[in-house]
Formats: C-alpha cells, sequence, structure tokens
C-alpha cells in the first residue's frame, strides 16, 4: 500500500481497499480457473465477455448523463457543497430536538447556518479545484459517488437528491480527485482496467466506467507538479473541509477557454440568490501564480413585517451582494507601480420573501405518480420569490424595485433553463429533469406547484412588496408578460399568473392602495395633459381608480406640457419618496475603504408600452366618455369649494375632446363625448354659472373675443334686436350670456377650449 499523509486515516484507507476488492474479487472469481470436470471454458469466457459489456453500458450510460448535465459541473459541486453545509449545521443542533415539528426543525438549521460557509473555486492551467468547509465526507459519501442513481439524500432536505450530478464533471476531467478529511481518493479508468488484469477479452479504456472504483490518492504526491501541491495546501491549511480537484482534459484544445469562461460566468448575484448557507464564494482565475480573485460575499439581514398576519406567513430578507476582486503574483506588482489597489464593486441587492412556513403537500399521490424513491419521503415543500432592487444614484442605504429589462428563469435553489417570464426569480422545489435543466409540465406535481407558486406571488409575497414599497409602479412592471418562454411549463405558468393577476388588487393608485385590473382606468389623454386632467378629475366614477401617475409615465418637469407640477397640489404624485421603507438604518454598511468603486448599472427605462398592453390584457381600460356625468358631479363639487380653477375644468374637456379627435375613429369619439356633455353643466357664465349646452334659453358669447355687447341689452340682459344682431338663430328676447373669460386663465389651451365650446354649440 503506498504511503499516506497524515490526513488519511486509516479507517479511510480500510473503505478505499474494500471497494477495489470487491470490484476485481467478483472480477478475479470469473475468471479464475478451475479443476471442475464439467467446466465448459467457452461458457466461461462467454461470462467475461458479458460482464465486460455490462460495464461498457455503464461507462455509454456515464458518458450520456455527463452530456445531459453539460456546462452544469460547477453548478453540481456547488450544490454538493451546500449539502454538506446542511449535514454540518444540522449536526450542530441539540440532539434532543424532534423533526416531528418540520417548521421548528427548519428555523432551527436556518439560525444554525447564518453564520454562512465558503466556497472556492479556482482554476489552474492544469486543473479546477473546488473546496468548501461543509461537513467532510463519510463513508456513505465515498459510496455515493462510486454509485450511480443512488443518492442517500432525500429530496425536500437536500438539493442534490437524484445520485447524478456529480457525473457532471466528466465533461472536463477523465481523472477527478476528491481530498476531503479521512477520505483522499481518485478516478481513474485506466487504473480501473489495470485492476481487472489480463484478461481473454481485451476491453478498451473507453469501455471501462470511470466513476466506479476509488484510488488512493495524497495532497503530497511527488507525481503532481510543484504549482498544484501548492494549491492543495494552501487550500488544506486555509480550512477547507473537501476539495475536489479536476485535472483538465488534454482535449479539446480550447477546454481551459470554456473552464474559465464558465468560472466567471459564476461570478453572478443569481448564483448564491436561493443558496442556503453559503456566504462567500470566490473565483480564482490564475496563469502561472498570477491572475484575480473575484469573492462574491452574500449578506442576509430579515427585514421587519409589522403586519403580524403577514409576519406569521413570511420571512423577508434583503440580501446584498458585494463583489470584491484582489490581485496576485505579477498582476499585484503591476497593480502596485500603476497605484490600483482593491476593487470593490457596487453591490447588488435583492428584497427575498420565502413562505416562512412550508407547503404541505396534500395528496400524496402527487409524489407517488413521480415513482421516484427519492421524492416518496417529501410531504412538504419551499417557495421563495426574490425580487431585484436598485440603490439611489446618489448613494446611501436606500433602495427601491428595479426593472429588468429581461425576464428570469426559474430556479430550483439553482437557475434552471426555464424562462418564468417575470422581472422576479422564483425558486421552489419543482421535479426537474435529470440534467436539472427543465421543468416538465406534463407532471402532475408540477402543476401542482405552479399554482401554488402562483396564489404565494399573488398572495403574501405580494404584500410583503405592497408593505415595503407602497405606490412603487417598477411591481407593475416587474409582473408584466415578458414573453420568454422556452417550453411549455413557461407558457402555463404565465396563463396562471395572469389569471391570478387579473383578480389581484396589484395596481397601485395612490396613498398606499391597490385594485385589480378591472377597477383600473387610464386617463383618456396620453402624456401632455395628464396632470391637469387628473387634478380636474380626480374620481373616475363607478368606484373606479386611477393608477399613480407613474403608470401614466407623467414627469415633474415634462417639458412638452407648458406647465409644471409644482404649480399644483397632487397629493398623489410620490413616484421617489422611498424614504422609510425599512425598519433599519444600513447606511453604514455602505462604506468601503478601498481605492476604486465600479460604477453602478444604469436601470432600464420604464416601458411604458408594454406595461399598457400588459395591463390592457387583465382589464384596465381608458375612461369612457359615458362616465362623464358622473365624474363632471364631483368635479363641480371641487370647483365650488375653490379647490380647482374654472380655466382648469375647460381645458381639461377641451384637451379630452381633442385626445379622442385622432385615430381613424376620432370624429366618433368626440360625437359621443359631446352627446355626454349635452346634459352636463359643463359651460361657465359670468352671471348665471355652470349652463347645459342644450339649454334653449340662453345663447352664448364668448366673451374674452366678442365685442363689448353692454350698450345692446338692457337691464335684465335682454338683446335687443334692433341695434343689433349676434346671429341669425338668436330670438328676440332671449337672454344672452357671456363665457366666463376665466374658462381662458391657462393660455396654453385657449384655442382647444374654444373648438370645445364651438362643438358644444357656444354663439
Amino acid at each position: 500500500m503506498e504511503k499516506l499523509d497524515e490526513n488519511i486515516t486509516p479507517d479511510g484507507a480500510a473503505l478505499i481497499v474494500q471497494l477495489q476488492r470487491r470490484f476485481a474479487g467478483y472480477w478475479r472469481r470469473l475468471t479464475a480457473p478451475t479443476v471442475d470436470e464439467d467446466f465448459d471454458p467457452a461458457a466461461s469466457d462467454s461470462f467475461v465477455a458479458e460482464y465486460l459489456a455490462n460495464l461498457k453500458e455503464r461507462a455509454y450510460l456515464e458518458r450520456t448523463i455527463a452530456n445531459q448535465y453539460r456546462g452544469r459541473y460547477l453548478l453540481e459541486l456547488l450544490q454538493n457543497a451546500v449539502d454538506a453545509m446542511h449535514k454540518h449545521a444540522t449536526s450542530m443542533l441539540p440532539p434532543d430536538l424532534s423533526k416531528g415539528d418540520e417548521s421548528e426543525y427548519n428555523d432551527e438549521v436556518f439560525v444554525a447556518g447564518l453564520d454562512g460557509y465558503r466556497c472556492h473555486v479556482e482554476l489552474t492551467p492544469l486543473a479546477l479545484y473546488v473546496a468548501n468547509d461543509g461537513q467532510s465526507f463519510d463513508e456513505n459519501d465515498v459510496r455515493g459517488v462510486c454509485a450511480m442513481g443512488q443518492s442517500t439524500k432525500p429530496a425536500g432536505e437536500y438539493i442534490g437528491y437524484k445520485g447524478l450530478g456529480f457525473r457532471a464533471v466528466l465533461e472536463i476531467s477523465d481523472s477527478p480527485e476528491i481530498y476531503s478529511g479521512a477520505y483522499q481518493f481518485g478516478f481513474s479508468a485506466a487504473q480501473t482496467l489495470t485492476l481487472l488484469g489480463e484478461t481473454s477479452v481485451k476491453p478498451d479504456v473507453q469501455a471501462i466506467p470511470i466513476l466506479t472504483v476509488p484510488f488512493q490518492r495524497t495532497a503530497a504526491d511527488p507525481q503532481l507538479p510543484a504549482s498544484e501541491r501548492t494549491v492543495l495546501a494552501r487550500l488544506q491549511k486555509a480550512g477547507y473541509a473537501t476539495i475536489v480537484r479536476l485535472p483538465l482534459k488534454s482535449v479539446p484544445v480550447g477546454l481551459y477557454s470554456e473552464v474559465r469562461e464558465a468560472c466567471q460566468q459564476l461570478l453572478s448575484d443569481h448564483t448564491l440568490l436561493f443558496l442556503p448557507y453559503i456566504t462567500d464564494l470566490s473565483v480564482a482565475i490564475s496563469d502561472d501564480g498570477s491572475g484575480v480573485t473575484t469573492t462574491i460575499n452574500k449578506s442576509s439581514r430579515e427585514v421587519i413585517i409589522k403586519p403580524t398576519e403577514l409576519a406569521l406567513q413570511v420571512r423577508v430578507s434583503r440580501l446584498i451582494f458585494r463583489q470584491t476582486e484582489t490581485l496576485s503574483g505579477a498582476r499585484q506588482a503591476q497593480a502596485d507601480v500603476l497605484g490600483v489597489g482593491q476593487t470593490v464593486i457596487t453591490p447588488q441587492d435583492w428584497l427575498l420573501v420565502e413562505a416562512r412556513q412550508p407547503l404541505p403537500v396534500t395528496d400524496p399521490q402527487l409524489i407517488t405518480a413521480l415513482e421516484d424513491p427519492t421524492w416518496q419521503g417529501v410531504k412538504q415543500v419551499g417557495i421563495a420569490a426574490a425580487y431585484p432592487l436598485a440603490r439611489l444614484p446618489w448613494g446611501g442605504g436606500d433602495v427601491f424595485l428595479k426593472r429588468r429589462a429581461a425576464a428570469l428563469p426559474f430556479s430550483a435553489h439553482f437557475p434552471t433553463q426555464e424562462g418564468n417570464g417575470l422581472g422576479l426569480a422564483v425558486s421552489s422545489d419543482f421535479y426537474l429533469s435529470a440534467s436539472r435543466k427543465q421543468i416538465e409540465w406534463e407532471v402532475a406535481y408540477n402543476q401542482w406547484l405552479a399554482m401554488r407558486v402562483a396564489d404565494f406571488i399573488c398572495g403574501p409575497a405580494l404584500h410583503a412588496v405592497h408593505y415595503l414599497y407602497p405606490d412603487d409602479a417598477a411591481l407593475v412592471e416587474i409582473l408584466a408578460d415578458y414573453a420568454y418562454y422556452n417550453d411549455r411549463f413557461g407558457r402555463a405558468f404565465r396563463e396562471i399568473m395572469d389569471n391570478n393577476l387579473t383578480h389581484t388588487a396589484f395596481v397601485p393608485v395612490g396613498n398606499g392602495n391597490y385594485m385589480p385590473p378591472g377597477r383600473v382606468v387610464w386617463t383618456p389623454l396620453e402624456q401632455a395633459g395628464v396632470l391637469i386632467f387628473r387634478r380636474v378629475f380626480r374620481y373616475p366614477g363607478e368606484e373606479l381608480y386611477y393608477p399613480v401617475l407613474q403608470l401614466e409615465q407623467v414627469h415633474s418637469d415634462s417639458s412638452d406640457t407648458g406647465y409644471r407640477k409644482k404649480d399644483y397640489d397632487y397629493d398623489s404624485q410620490r413616484d421617489y419618496d422611498y424614504g422609510g421603507s425599512y425598519d433599519y438604518d444600513d447606511r453604514d454598511s455602505d462604506r468601503y475603504d478601498t481605492e476604486r468603486h465600479a460604477e453602478p448599472e444604469p436601470a432600464p427605462e420604464f416601458d411604458y408600452k408594454r406595461i399598457r398592453q400588459f395591463l390592457g390584457s387583465l382589464g384596465v381600460k381608458k375612461l369612457s366618455s359615458a362616465l362623464l356625468p358622473e365624474i363632471f358631479r364631483f368635479t363641480l363639487q371641487g370647483w365650488d369649494s375653490g379647490l380647482i380653477l374654472t380655466g382648469e375644468i375647460c381645458a381639461a374637456l377641451a384637451l379630452w375632446y381633442a385626445e379622442l379627435g385622432k385615430g381613424q375613429e376620432g370624429a366618433v369619439m368626440q360625437r359621443r363625448l359631446v352627446e355626454q356633455a349635452r346634459s352636463c353643466k359643463v359651460l361657465p357664465t359670468l352671471a348665471a354659472g355652470w349652463q347645459q349646452p342644450d339649454n334653449q334659453d340662453f345663447s352664448f358669447a364668448d366673451a374674452s373675443f366678442a365685442p363689448n355687447l353692454a350698450d345692446e341689452f338692457d337691464a335684465d340682459k335682454i338683446f335687443n334686436p334692433v341695434r343689433i344682431s349676434l346671429l341669425a338663430t338668436t330670438r328676440p328676447g332671449q337672454a344672452i350670456l357671456e363665457i366666463d373669460p376665466a374658462a381662458y386663465d391657462l393660455t396654453e389651451y385657449t384655442e382647444l377650449v374654444r373648438h370645445w365650446f364651438q362643438a358644444l354649440g357656444v354663439r
């Protein structure tokens, strides 16, 4: 037996030898000569050939699984790291803690893992390393790696429960190694073939499965290059419990570049978004001892939700991801010469909303129908939603909901390749394909879970976001349809979401209130006149509501309107008032004693057109002309109390009339508004207040440009047709009323008001 280093215990070495003997012993009995006179050598050769054919089939299956997991080897190793951390966290619990109350048990495990764990990824020109400080390997872990599809991890408690994911490493390495406490071993098809010895049938190395028989390895092996021994020694000294070393294949030629790119793609807050335990993920890419180490630090702080009922339903945390870059070797020396220090990339923030109590699987048949032994003990599943946050451009601790330019995929702890069509991230215990990339809609369990996830997003999660970010229109865009689906599950989920949202009060209407789409109406105007229209017509009528002004895409200083928002008192415009959203002050945590910071990523512009289409599909419509009598009644009440000016009322009506004139059906729409207006007191006069246009007892003169008619009337304002004829239709003795000049107080709307009055029949 080869000499072992001090980290390998006799028990660890004994298991490796035992697994080798079990494999080779059966083979030797199969190929051993016999003295039995009835023994048929041809039959023996047949048995040997059959056994080797079985190994070939296993080798083929191994490569097939590796191909299915293509591109996921780093995620699978992170997954295994999280499972090791979960084992370590549960080992720290009091021994008398009962798992009878699953919610209490899960909360205890959550608290036990709050201090966090590290995971380190390092790429050298020769190998890829992935290290973690979770629980070290035990005997079952070693056997689990060697066995295909025989995981000892139950679904629902561990992420890696299929027993297949480790085979993803075969994409880049044909001789993986594991250094974990008492067990330090590796795999090699060539060594496995040597273990078989001489046979009458000569198998090829390609016909031998790699991850079948472990062989002893040591971090101090002199056959390893000195630079690789240095890396192993450094990681062991750093206290990592498990180190996976993957010597890179010699082919394809560009493999190193591909692995390098995969390591760089790992540097995203999405990687750790739904992963528990890991608080520090570092990625080092070195070339001959020089390189860059980027560390993602995830900090989590629970956000206080004051409504007791809601606090019992969800756990809300603010996640802050910080990236730090440090240089080493020659690159550090060069940076010192240039005076460039450590770089801290601007933090990325997320609001994580988790169901505080796991969702019980009420129908056991959903699990039974999966016909998956690793799932048969699953009785409850978790649900979580994460909303992207953005920091204020001028810094500070305040954040607000961040609009996204593209949708996010579904996650089952890790992102899948299934688009969710939302601007928020969603994670749950979906039943995935073997490669963990797709969610199959045909599985009844997934259909049931999709509906529960939609209920959670449209229920407790939505209420939590409303509580923390009242009136934030960005939430509507986050929930809008991004039309990003690459499979049936995503399309079906989007349909479920839209059905739920149709009846959900999620559209902000101001002052922290929300309404379902069917009770919300757009103003009948586009951007230019929305402010003045909504000042005049504050109440749409029939228990309808306007959305917040941010959804109308109206800004406080619009250059194309000729007026300013500050001229009026708009108590519902609070687009950027985000103060007081949190019950803690996090400003001190945003100070960095570094020399250079990366610039924050600019938020995408508000996609107004897409929001209109989305809300329109759910039932939001423009204000109808038929509602004019009702909303005008409320308007005149405001005028009587002095809150609204005469000119504003007339300008709002004139803008509405002008806006309806656009498009192919403009004339018809204008006529409908005029018909409704004729029964309303929409004409302001000097002597008789507001009058209806269809009043036949009066004619109306526009006092703003008509001649002075004072001499043409008697004391009772009765027109004398002998001296002057205003219009041929004016009858002798008919009273003439002058339009109140205040109707034209807003000079930029004077011409529109005149056209509106003419349409009503003003003479």
